[in-house]
């Protein structure tokens, strides 16, 4: 107790800066509770030293790195932390136990620092209201390899916010606050709520972690925490607006610029989420945690390049429903060498494969991509209802092409339904044949090598619509699809007799006409000369004036009778030859019976 009255008395002279000896304290200790039983007033303290003034300049002791008015400096150490149970050595303690009674609330340690007046010269040192230091300059004795050889563990400050069990519906347990005010009138070029350095010595990563931000719970921990990171807690207000960004990263612009390049933007692939979970959600959107976007109510704006089906995806993840996908006009700018590009895809499906657990699994339809047809909802009229419409050479209104072709089908296929547009297929310079219906079953409709010329084949179609390839058919015959039948009385064979035949070498055609008769000497009619003699068998242009071409079965009718008719000539000859032969004879009988008598 001597000491202390001898260091009380020293107190007012620090205090006005009046010269006394430093006193020296040894195992200074107090032996009774003490009673706090004046006003709520600093001057109160146990230990005070009222408005103490600092001057002079600042120096760096021999034995301690920071000068303070109160220091309490270990120089070294060599304490036997294993006796005392505890395994801790505190330089500075403050301990304050409350008992029953207490009222408001307390702080151990409490650092205030205040900033009250214009500074002179001002260098680049900053002002902290509390700094906790703790350095490692020895080996201790961890050795590398498996994770329990390193020892050790350095914290520069170790906040502890606990509870007993006897401590029950508190309002809030925080480990550590940090409380930032920048009020109107002030200003700064920077503000932050926490900042993390890496410092300028720092050459070497952690072996098994390295973070900025590690989030653990102690082996021995009876829960987990519910979120990670929160953005805003209950009955505090929410700390961003519109204009503000939940996470972002910067490039450094003061000081010299770089880049702010990183590996990951975020990476769960340790992690396991549950089957139903989402690794990032949003209102309306959902990435499982095999990657595939799991919701049918999503709408996806795409700004680049688009790969679906990398990764292994399960099939209930994937149905006809498939992706909301929604592009807005981008520019692609290629940036491989100059020259001709074989293919330039945008938005590709890579090729997938559909692979089944259970042997024996039979698809009926396996589709890179299904697009269902949209209906109309209430208070919606549709005009035109399309699985896809496209602008250009697509599938609609434009141009179907591939490597290997282009394959269409469906139950009911149509072209150009309801369209004034032209339908052109294989025009061009294509030399391809076209095929229409299958060759090897019943009833095939095969368009190939079509040309022109008299010893090419013709078409004829049927009441119902059907094509037919030069056979009897075409001509339709049954009095069941003929009205206002009559006899021919014509003179057909009149017509027949001048009727010339003539020999003919067809004209060049555009393109080359594939027949190789073509371009030899043939024998036929011509449709003028038929016009001449007979125009109803006679197939005319649009103007219905021009000859064209004619109709074999008129032809045949028109020499069917004329043959008729010269077949009744021939028979009127027979029997007038017959007639005049029995009158020769008659006549020869009648001058030998006259011989005789005379």
């Amino acid at each position: 107790m001597r000491k202390l009255a001898a260091l009380m008395l020293l107190l007012p002279a620090v205090a006005w800066g009046q010269a006394y000896p430093a006193p020296t304290l040894s195992r200074l200790q107090f032996g009774t509770n003490l009673v706090y039983a004046g006003p709520s007033s600093a001057s109160n303290s146990w230990l005070f030293l009222p408005s103490l003034g600092l001057s002079g300049t600042a120096s760096t002791p021999t034995t301690c790195t920071v000068t303070s008015p109160m220091n309490l400096c270990v120089s070294s150490d060599t304490v036997d932390t294993t006796t005392s149970g505890s395994g801790i050595l505190s330089t500075l303690e403050v301990t304050d136990s409350m008992r029953a009674g207490f009222t408001g609330g307390r702080s151990a340690l409490y650092g205030n620092l205040h900033v009250e007046a214009t500074p002179g010269a001002l260098g680049n040192g900053n002002y902290v209201g509390g700094t906790f230091v703790t350095g490692v300059n020895a080996n201790l004795t961890g050795t590398t390899g498996a994770y329990g050889n390193y020892k050790g563990g350095v914290f520069g400050s170790n906040s502890n916010a606990f509870s007993t069990s006897a401590a029950t519906f508190l309002s809030i347990i925080n480990g550590a606050e940090f409380d930032t005010t920048l009020v109107t009138g002030s200003s700064a070029a920077e503000k932050h709520g926490l900042t993390i350095v890496q410092s300028s010595t720092d050459a070497v990563r952690g072996v098994y972690d390295d973070a900025a931000i590690e989030i653990d719970n102690q082996d021995s921990a009876a829960t987990t925490w519910l979120y990670g990171i929160s953005f805003g807690s209950y009955a505090h207000v929410y700390p961003f607006g519109a204009d503000s960004t939940l996470i972002t990263a910067q490039s450094r612009v003061t000081g010299g610029t770089s880049n702010a390049i990183a590996l990951n933007g975020v990476d769960f692939s340790a992690v396991t989420f549950q089957t139903n979970g989402c690794s990032f959600k949003s209102t309306g959107f959902c990435i499982n945690p095999a990657g595939v976007i799991n919701s049918s109510t999503v709408t996806t704006t795409i700004g680049g390049p688009l790969s679906l089906g990398n990764g292994n995806v399960s099939a209930a993840s994937w149905t006809t429903t498939g992706i909301g996908l929604k592009g807005t006009a981008t520019t692609y700018t290629d940036s491989t060498a100059s020259g001709t590009v074989t293919t330039e895809a945008i938005y590709a499906l890579p090729a997938s494969a559909i692979a089944a657990t259970n042997a024996g699994t039979t698809i009926t339809n396996l589709d890179t991509l299904f697009l269902a047809t949209p209906s109309a909802g209430t208070n919606v009229t549709a005009t035109n209802v399309w699985s896809l419409h496209t602008q250009g050479k697509a599938l609609f209104g434009g141009q179907i092409q591939g490597n290997l072709g282009a394959n269409i089908f469906g139950a009911s296929t149509q072209f150009n339904v309801n369209s004034a547009n032209a339908t052109n297929i294989n025009t061009g310079t294509s030399s391809g044949i076209i095929t229409i219906g299958n060759a090897g079953n019943t009833g095939k409709t095969v368009l190939a090598g079509i040309t022109t010329g008299t010893n090419a084949d013709f078409l004829c179609l049927d009441s119902t619509g059907i094509v037919l390839l030069q056979t009897s058919a075409c001509t339709i015959s049954s009095m069941r699809f003929k009205q206002n039948i009559g006899s021919f009385t014509d003179d057909a064979l009149a017509r027949i007799l001048v009727l010339p035949v003539d020999t003919f070498i067809m004209k060049p055609t555009e393109p080359p006409s594939t027949d190789p008769n073509s371009n030899s000497k043939q024998i036929g009619l011509i449709a003028e000369d038929i016009a001449r003699i007979e125009p109803r068998c006679v197939i005319y242009e649009d103007d219905m004036k021009t000859p064209k071409s004619y109709r074999p079965e008129c032809m045949i009718a028109l020499l069917v009778a004329g043959t008729q008719q010269a077949q009744a000539q021939i028979a009127r000859l027979q029997w007038q030859s017959y007639a005049l032969a029995l009158w020769c004879l008659a006549l020869s009988a009648t001058m030998l019976a006259r011989r005789r008598r005379l």
